[in-house]
């Protein structure tokens, strides 16, 4: 079955299951009692074999492409590659279903809108350091209101892939790729693994040397955020919201930014476990009580903004740490409290 065809096919099921569900009377004309609604372990039951007909395929199609196109339920078309595990291959197989990272920025956005951080009147800059495919990129864009967004990505397929989705949006002159890491100070040097397009190794010392001889491994440069500052028109007192992923410590990324304005709220991804065995957990609360004094967790429901404190950024941690499923901390820090509106 072509791509095409699958898509046609699933897209006629979902219209029919719509349509269906249309003609069924309203929920509160059904009496179930205490027993679950048929109707709804049904619609569940659809939507999970078809997530996992289409994660099958995905699979599947890694040995013929690296790349296939998938189109979401609101219209948006996106390239994403075969062969990772991450935000692609969950865009392909749930196109009804917003990614984990555009949901956490809509709950930031939303707060910031609240606390009086995003206004209408102002230009308004969206930065993303681990940008992946750029779904949270281009909902900056079209769903936010946001007028410019800068990603940051060490993959050179990645930024690749990227712009042309930034293509694919309409929004290239809106959009500006960086191929660049924030970490490595002496800048990389990554070679593309043999017949996995979009997957690079990192090379060191000699390997490095004779690999960029030979054209087979490219350099990527290093860049601050202070270093944006500038760079194709960006202008740092602009940002509004800045979203750190991939990144073993982003608190050392915040800490060399000089330039970012107060009035720029950060998102952070980052592992407790890994800092814990680094022994750096007092130095990030230092941190962050000197830059960033409050923050909202946003792997929780709640929406409330917590004055940060040394136990409170060790009971995320230690929530962190006792999951089952090993999910990223993720935090949105303030470098004030402002008064709600």
């Amino acid at each position: 079955m072509t791509d095409t065809a699958y898509e046609s096919e699933a897209a006629r099921e979902r219209a029919a299951r719509r349509a269906a569900q249309r003609r069924q009377p309203p929920r509160s004309l059904i009496q179930w009692g205490d027993e679950t609604d048929p109707l709804e372990t049904e619609e569940r039951e659809a939507a999970k074999e078809e997530s996992d007909q289409r994660a099958r395929f995905f699979s599947g199609a890694a040995d013929a492409t690296p790349i296939v196109g998938v189109q979401s339920d609101d219209g948006h078309v996106f390239l994403v590659r075969t062969g990772e595990k991450g935000e692609g291959r969950l865009l392909f197989a749930k196109p009804g279903r917003p990614s984990a990272s555009v949901r956490r920025l809509r709950k930031a956005v939303s707060l910031l809108q609240e606390l009086g951080r995003l206004r209408d009147d102002e230009p308004r800059v969206y930065v993303d350091i681990g940008s992946e495919v750029g779904a949270t990129v281009l909902a900056a864009i079209r769903d936010h209101g946001f007028s410019r967004a800068v990603s940051v990505d060490t993959n050179p397929d990645r930024c690749r892939l990227l712009q042309a989705n930034a293509v694919l949006a309409g929004v290239t002159d809106r959009v500006h790729v960086i191929c660049a890491t924030v970490t490595d100070r002496d800048g990389l040097v990554v070679e593309r693994r043999k017949r996995a397009w979009g997957s690079y190794r990192v090379l060191r010392g000699d390997d490095a040397a004779s690999a960029l001889a030979k054209n087979r491994a490219v350099a990527v440069p290093h860049l601050t955020l202070d270093g944006l500052n500038g760079h194709d028109g960006v202008e740092l007192e602009d940002v509004k919201l800045l979203r750190i992923s991939g990144v073993p410590n982003p608190f050392e990324v915040l800490r060399a930014a000089k330039k970012l304005p107060t009035t720029a709220a950060v998102e952070v991804e980052f592992d407790p476990q890994v800092l814990q065995k680094r022994a750096r957990f007092q130095e990030i609360v230092e941190f962050l009580n000197e830059r960033f004094p409050s923050l909202v967790d946003l792997n929780v429901r709640a929406r409330d903004v917590i004055v940060t404190d040394s136990a409170l950024v060790a009971s995320i941690a230690e929530r962190h740490v006792q999951a089952r499923e090993k999910v990223p901390a993720q935090l949105l820090l303030f470098n004030a409290e402002p008064a709600r509106r």
